[in-house]
């Protein structure tokens, strides 16, 4: 069906039409779907669309104020529709929460102390999210002049408390470093080192091909691709990344870098695809990653971490170290001007000592006659 802001078609049998929309059509059953069949070509059934809604849309259809889901599945809907599964995922559950409060509540009978009130109740992240997909709709709704004004335009906040335990960047990194190349082994610790070391997102680390990991020319880097991402608890790929800018050449230094590049050849050696490979020629699902961390990072008795933590880590080494911005966001895949980096990443601390790169050297344990792999130095390039 061709959507559209009003109304759509839908092609049932050959020159056969469905016609859906939604209008008043003077009835006495008020604003409401409605549903007609056509036979014609596709031109026809169009021009037809076209008649319906010069009739009813410029009636009722504007005059009526909707509710928060009638303008939501009519005007924005479609286009989360459109996004990256996860983000996609994201969007439909936090509108499920806000659907549960504001679903039915139409966008001119509320204020915005409301929402303030209604916020205060809900987790700050959480709360965050619904504000922003609330503002989607009111700001819809005042462009195509149904309300005259947006109270959610208003300086409105999500509340302070949060259900998450508090995000680790650089400090204290290094242990948890160790206890993953104990417990999960070099293949582990390297996706672990492309998300802190490289800015990957979770799925995008689980998705690097073996192939695409080379050392640079310099002598001071591997540089890998990033063109794609695991998504779900099944071990494949999503086929398409979070968005367009998201495909990138990115890269991990020094001794982690070393140590990357020897995952990926001795992968390519045992006939394995991925960096994270699950011996099968598939990458590794983010369920069986994220349990085998979590349960690797209690035997050794360290307080919980979020794999998050580890691209936030990367952005505040790289920020703190005085990488410019811009590049930073394009090396997390990120637009060169995105704002994100310092609201959502940059998580500064003056106790920050020592770095993240200290701490690499630390769990990594090298030295002149002995590698992470068990590689004399003598072997390594």
């Amino acid at each position: 069906m061709a959507t559209g802001e009003w109304g759509g078609l839908t092609e049932v049998s050959k020159g056969k039409w469905r016609i859906r929309y939604s209008a008043d059509i003077g009835d006495g059953r008020g604003y409401m779907r409605h549903t007609e069949t056509f036979r014609g070509g596709v031109r026809a059934a169009k021009r037809r669309l076209a008649e319906l809604r010069t009739l009813y849309d410029t009636g009722a259809a504007r005059t009526r104020v909707p509710t928060f889901d009638e303008l939501w599945e009519r005007d924005v809907l479609p286009g989360v529709l459109k996004l990256a599964p996860n983000t996609k995922k994201t969007y439909l559950c936090t509108w499920k929460l806000v659907s549960e409060r504001w679903g039915g509540v139409r966008l001119d009978a509320y204020n915005g102390a409301d929402v303030q009130d209604w916020l205060g109740g809900l987790p700050r992240r959480m709360g965050k999210s619904c504000l922003t997909l609330m503002r989607k709709v009111s700001n819809r709704a005042v462009l195509l002049g149904v309300v005259r004004f947006d109270p959610l335009a208003a300086e409105i906040k999500a509340s302070d408390f949060s259900k998450r335990p508090p995000e680790r960047t650089e400090t204290d990194l290094g242990p948890y470093f160790a206890a993953v190349m104990e417990g999960g082994g070099p293949m582990m610790l390297a996706a672990v080192l492309l998300m802190a070391a490289g800015g990957c997102r979770f799925g995008e680390a689980l998705a690097v091909k073996a192939r695409s990991v080379r050392w640079d020319e310099e002598g001071r880097r591997a540089l890998f691709d990033v063109e794609d991402q695991v998504h779900g608890d099944e071990p494949r790929l999503a086929g398409r990344l979070k968005n367009e800018q998201s495909r990138r050449t990115a890269s991990v230094p020094g001794r982690a870098g070393r140590l990357l590049c020897d995952v990926a050849e001795r992968a390519i050696r045992e006939g394995c695809t991925f960096v994270c490979d699950d011996g099968t020629g598939r990458p590794v699902s983010e369920a069986n990653f994220r349990q085998r961390f979590k349960r690797i990072i209690s035997d050794a008795g360290l307080e919980h971490v979020t794999l998050r933590s580890l691209r936030r880590s990367y952005a505040t080494v790289m920020l703190d170290a005085g990488a410019d911005a811009g590049a930073v966001n394009l090396s997390m895949g990120h637009t060169r001007d995105s704002r994100v980096l310092f609201t959502n990443y940059d998580r500064p601390d003056a106790k920050s000592a020592p770095k993240l790169p200290d701490a690499w050297r630390q769990s990594l344990k090298t030295s002149r006659e002995w590698d992470i792999l068990g590689q004399s130095q003598q072997n390594t390039r």
